[in-house]
């Protein structure tokens, strides 16, 4: 409590008598003690109020005075207690407790004075209240006389009302039983209804009304058939039964049946509900039925499924390589509407049109597809699974479902669809003629399993589908492993990989773990490639030894003429250009009217077969790998069939020519020329293929020539492993039949070159000015001359030269040959002029051939008859001489022929069949002592010299 300025009487703490009174009194009249509480306890410890007293004596004697009091002893009492704790508490609680005292002594004074004042007012009231308490007796008395006429009165009216409130419940009774009859002909409507539904097959109707009839019947009697039902047991109730107290409190409280609101049945109940029952099992078993109809249907029908599913996944390929190829054809159009500056022409099959182009596979690279499409299963533009009604199936599913037996019939589901499963996994007796059937079921069956799946998610899990398919994916792995290694054709082996691959791909669509089997037809590539090998080397054999045909083609070892490539028209011309062969030896514009290729008719069908093996390659390979992948594959397989299979089968043919058949040996290397000028062109072919796409002849600003120029670049290096190896084996395949060619002329230049061991190697004359060459030496030009113009028409230009450099140089070694020989034991220096005569005719025919460097091949003998014939044979004591001008003599050869050299006239060298005439060797003429001196110098020389 805040207080002012201090007012007279107040003590030195600011706070006096006066304010306390207030604050006391303000409390007596608002009854709230609070306001003294806090003025006692509000105030700091060492503030003291004033006790409005002089002294604690005054205080006392106050009190002492004051115990005489009527009413104020005990207040008193209670006071000098509280003064006492209040004197321990601090003056403040005095004061308070000395105000309290005060007004209270006034408040007892001013009730003693009232109490006086109204002394006769109490005394006439309490007259009146005895005068009102004679009325109340009066009264009661009144009532009491009421209550016993009233009571009179009621004992007829209870027995009236007894007699209504029987009457009531009769009639509750009987309008109660009349629902229950109406109720029961209800229900019974319900079940003759569910029944009807039954028959027609709408199992789902019949369930929800036998569930109504089921939830209608009232739980009472549902829970206790035996006990008869109220509303039928109440009509025979007696009407004279009286109302008793413990009626009316049946009456007052609810009973079961009208606290459920539904009639009861009675003995109708058990017969509903055996109805019912009977009802549920029927549609149990109609729901049963429609499955086992459902699972025959689905066996049935699931290889139907799987081939139409399979033309699907077919179509769609179809159309994925019509979309390929039409992104190839805007591509190839770019530069030149880039050119032109307008946007390249869009094929019309990008509008929606050309539905037959859509659906058009290529059957060499995709066989299975292409047969499917060809020939579509039944109603393959329907819906997949076709007749096969699935709603017998979820009608099923929803009857379980809703009878609660979900679980049980997805075990008998499983567990039928498991026995099917392993039906279906039995392979036929030979997978590789009957592997269609086996696995369109297998697909059909995943096929209906996954829309299953996705229609009843609860029916089929995932674990179980994926389990079953584990299942089939290790039984076809094994089918297939055995089929890969017992097949003999790589047609087949292609067919049956295609079949598979189109499977896999309907299946993945559907979520099916596809890649184990994806990789059973990989481990498949190198028994498939075993095959196109073996069937390729068949194909090589067959033309090499046996054409089929008069047309055939030959190759080189056969004896009948071989027959040349004819390019009839310039369709045939542009097929053999697309095949990158040279169509003339020259490279020369080809004429627009038929013409005969340099090559044989065997190099283009060699060709062919090339390009068909890196066409099944691929077709293999596509779906397998992935695009960037197929090429350095098909490129290393290409290869090495090259390798090991082509150029061997050509090595063998040109090992099996005839020593005597020159124009073979020839059209073989011209054959082996036109080959290796075609493997850039089959290197591009193998690209394109590879891509996806397919050779088109080249056009622009290209001249034919041009073209036919291009044909004699040599191919790239390639990207596969074994490009380098099989350059060289074509280059080496090429060099074989040159060196064929080479001993063919050797052959047939050794018999004449044989001759030259009859000659006179002795003659005591020396060979006249006027005479030619020696016979045999005409003779070998003659056939030179044939052959090699044979050559200039036959060969390409490098091999032309190659063949005839080497053709020389075999004479000129077979000349030094003959000289060393046994056969000719000695020459003298006229027949060294002859010789020396003959090899330079050799000499001009080889320059007049127009070879580069083919006269060398002549070096040696041209110079040993130099040495001998000039008498410059010391030459060869000169090292420097030796090296510059002699350096094509091979000394020990030349040592050897030295010996046999004579002089004329020499008597020891003649026999008895020469002429009896003796020459006289002039002077001029190189000396035996010569040739001795120089023989000692030339086998003192080291090796290497």
């Amino acid at each position: 409590m805040m207080t002012n300025t201090p007012r007279s009487g107040e003590g030195h703490d600011g706070l006096g008598a006066l304010s306390i009174r207030e604050v006391v009194e303000s409390a007596l009249e608002q009854e709230d003690i609070m306001p003294v509480v806090r003025l006692v306890f509000d105030a700091p410890p060492t503030q003291a109020l004033p006790s409005g007293h002089e002294d604690a004596s005054d205080e006392e004697e106050d009190e002492g005075d004051d115990e005489d009091d009527a009413g104020g002893l005990a207040l008193n009492g209670r006071l000098r207690k509280r003064g006492a704790k209040g004197r321990d508490r601090g003056s403040r609680a005095a004061a308070v407790v000395a105000m309290l005292q005060q007004v209270s002594e006034e408040q007892v004074q001013e009730i003693a004075q009232v109490c006086r004042s109204h002394t006769d007012e109490i005394a006439g009231s309490m007259q009146e209240l005895e005068g009102m308490q004679a009325a109340v007796e009066e009264l009661r008395e009144q009532v009491g006389e009421a209550q016993g006429g009233l009571q009179a009165s009621g004992e007829g009216l209870l027995k009236i009302l007894d007699m209504l409130q029987e009457a009531s419940r009769v009639l509750a009774a009987i309008r109660k039983s009349r629902k229950a009859l109406e109720l029961a002909i209800r229900l019974l409507q319900m079940t003759a209804a569910a029944g009807h539904f039954l028959q027609e097959n709408r199992l789902y109707k019949s369930f929800r009304l036998l569930q109504r009839v089921r939830d209608t019947l009232p739980e009472s009697s549902a829970n206790d058939e035996s006990k008869s039902g109220p509303a039928l047991s109440s009509a025979r109730g007696s009407l004279t039964r009286t109302m008793s107290a413990k009626g009316a409190a049946e009456l007052a409280a609810p009973t079961p049946e009208h606290s459920s609101g539904r009639p009861q049945l009675g003995n109708l109940q058990k017969v509903l509900l055996e109805r019912v029952d009977m009802l549920t099992k029927a549609l149990e078993q109609k729901a049963i039925t429609d499955f086992n109809d459902w699972l025959v249907s689905v066996r049935a029908e699931a290889q139907v499924v799987g081939m139409r599913v399979l033309c699907r996944a077919a179509a769609e390929r179809a159309r994925e390589e019509a979309a390929a190829r039409q992104r190839r054809a805007l591509l190839a159009q770019l530069p030149a509407a880039a050119e032109a500056g307008r946007a390249p022409a869009v094929p019309a099959a990008s509008e929606g049109g050309g539905a037959s182009e859509a659906l058009w596979l290529d059957p060499k690279a995709n066989p299975a597809a292409a047969e499917i499409l060809a020939n579509p299963p039944p109603d393959s533009g329907s819906e997949v699974l076709g007749s096969i009604n699935m709603t017998l199936l979820l009608r099923c599913v929803q009857v379980h479902e809703c009878l609660g037996k979900l679980q049980g019939f997805q075990e008998s589901y499983q567990r039928n669809r498991r026995l099917q499963l392993n039906s279906d996994l039995a392979p036929p007796a030979n997978f590789s003629e009957g592997y269609r059937p086996f696995v369109a079921q297998l697909a059909g069956f995943f096929i209906i399993e996954d829309r299953v799946q996705r229609r009843c998610h609860a029916l089929c899990a995932g674990a179980q589908a994926d389990a079953g398919w584990e299942t089939a994916v290790a039984v076809l792995k094994t089918v297939l492993n055995i089929a890969f290694d017992t097949t003999t054709s790589a047609g087949a082996m292609l067919r049956m990989k295609d079949f598979v691959l189109l499977v896999c791909s309907a299946l993945g669509n559907c979520g099916y773990h596809v890649v184990p089997v994806q990789e059973i037809l990989m481990s498949g590539r190198a028994k498939y490639q075993e095959l196109l090998c073996t069937a390729l080397a068949a194909q090589l054999a067959a033309q090499v030894a046996q054409p089929t045909s008069p047309a055939a083609l030959a190759l080189w070892a056969q004896v009948s003429p071989l027959l040349p490539a004819e390019v009839p028209d310039e369709g045939t011309a542009a097929a053999m250009r697309a095949l990158g062969l040279p169509l003339t030896l020259s490279g020369e514009e080809p004429p627009a009217s038929a013409f005969a290729a340099p090559f044989s008719g065997v190099v283009p069908f060699l060709l062919r077969l090339f390009r068909s093996f890196v066409e099944d390659c691929v077709a293999y390979l596509t779906g397998l790998v992935s695009s960037a992948e197929v090429l350095p594959v098909v490129r290393q397989q290409r290869d090495k069939m090259l390798s090991r299979v082509a150029i061997g089968a050509l090595q063998a043919s040109l090992d099996a020519l005839s020593m005597r058949d020159l124009g073979r040996a020839m059209q073989a290397v011209t054959d082996a020329w036109a080959l290796g000028a075609a493997m850039p062109a089959l290197d591009d072919f193998t690209h394109v293929r590879a891509r996806g796409g397919e050779m088109r002849e080249r056009v622009g600003n290209r001249s034919p020539r041009k073209e036919q120029r291009g044909a004699f670049q040599v191919s790239g290096p390639s990207t596969s492993s074994g490009a380098a190896s099989l350059q060289a084996q074509w280059a080496g395949l090429q060099e074989a039949a040159e060196r064929v060619v080479v001993r063919v002329l050797a052959g047939q230049s050794s018999s004449f070159l044989s001759q030259a061991r009859a000659a006179a190697w002795l003659p005591e004359l020396p060979p006249k000015a006027a005479a030619g060459a020696s016979p045999y030496i005409n003779e070998i030009l003659d056939f030179l001359t044939d052959s090699l113009n044979l050559g200039a028409r036959m060969l390409p230009r490098e091999p032309y030269c190659a063949v005839a450099r080497a053709a020389i140089t075999f004479l000129g070694d077979a000349i030094m040959d003959l000289l060393a020989e046994d056969a000719i034991p000695a020459y003298n220096m006229y027949a060294l002029q002859q010789l020396s005569k003959d090899v330079a005719k050799l000499k001009a025919f080889a320059e007049a051939c127009n070879v580069p460097d083919m006269a060398e091949g002549l070096a040696e003998p041209e110079q040993f008859c130099r040495l001998m014939t000039t008498n410059t044979l010391e030459e060869l004591v000169d090292a420097k001489q030796r090296s510059e001008h002699y350096s094509a003599i091979n000394f020990r050869r030349l040592c050897s022929i030295l010996t046999k050299y004579r002089e004329i006239g020499d008597k020891a060298s003649y026999t008895g069949s020469h002429s009896v005439l003796r020459s006289k060797q002039p002077e001029s003429i190189l000396k035996r002592k010569q040739v001795d001196k120089v023989m000692k110098v030339m086998k003192n020389l080291p090796v290497s010299d």
